[in-house]
């Protein structure tokens, strides 16, 4: 992100340069005391025109892509840290509020119970996790990846018959050999653990 504002920055001093050359016609015209035509106005206001819209381009790029560039406030990063849980929730906060809305919208999308599971998942709350999955399953019974994010997190929760049931049905239900070799790895840790 960082390499694409550079780029975009040093677009910007371009324009800017092209429109310093462009309104330097006029000066031009009118350091030779002659009048400037309507063709020197015009590029003169385009040059000014590209100046402006590049100098806002800077600004623009420099907040988009910089923005989160701050230095660290103390050696031990325990503020830093402490802020970046706070971006994840508020990211887990968000998304989740998404869902709740697509859900809203229609309480039988399979998907929406599906992501919705996975994030709070991610955020740790394991039984609303479960929660959703268990829906998504029920309206969607086919769904591979459902029995096995639910699967890993009854495994996490030491429930290993749960986990190992869903491992068994996401390997027999999936079409994603990648998703089929992540639950066979899952399945063998499930029986593995006290």
């Amino acid at each position: 992100m960082k390499i694409l504002g550079v780029i975009g920055v040093i677009g910007a001093v371009i324009m800017i340069f092209a429109g310093v050359d462009m309104a330097r016609i006029v000066s031009q015209a009118t350091a030779e005391g002659s009048a400037p035509s309507i063709t020197e106005v015009f590029y003169n206001l385009m040059g000014l025109g590209f100046i402006g819209l590049g100098i806002f381009c800077i600004m623009l790029i420099c907040v988009v892509t910089f923005k989160k560039v701050q230095p660290a406030k103390d050696d031990e990063g325990d503020e830093e840290e402490h802020e970046e849980k706070a971006d994840e929730k508020g990211e887990y906060a968000k998304a989740i509020a998404d869902y709740n809305k697509a859900i809203e919208l229609n309480p039988n999308d399979a998907d929406a119970y599906y992501n919705r599971g996975c994030t709070y998942g991610e955020a740790g709350e394991y039984e609303k996790a479960i929660a959703d999955y268990n829906k998504a399953i029920k309206l969607n019974p086919n769904d591979a990846d459902a029995y096995y994010n639910r699967g890993v997190i009854y495994s996490e929760k030491g429930e290993v018959d749960k986990a190992v049931g869903d491992l068994k049905r996401c390997i027999e239900l999936s079409t994603d050999p990648e998703l089929a070799g992540s639950a066979q790895q899952a399945l063998r840790k499930a029986k593995k653990s006290p």
